[in-house]
């Protein structure tokens, strides 16, 4: 996941993530948290952009992941 401040003259602070997570079974599921990976990274214009991996547990075979 990469999330990048398109506006690096104004450093911005990334506190909380909002994921839906939907599988082919039709389920959905919210997931919401403070940070990303135990940080709150601050995208400025020394660091305009932000990396990391995560990962979600499907009971079906795939699905979508939006937020």
């Amino acid at each position: 996941i990469r999330i990048e401040n398109l506006n690096p003259q104004e450093a911005v602070t990334l506190r909380e993530r909002h994921w839906r997570v939907f599988s082919v079974a039709g389920t959905l599921e919210t997931v919401r948290g403070k940070g990303v990976v135990g940080q709150e990274p601050k995208l400025s214009k020394e660091y305009p952009a932000f990396q990391y991996s995560s990962h979600v547990s499907l009971s079906a075979t795939s699905g979508h992941m939006w937020g």
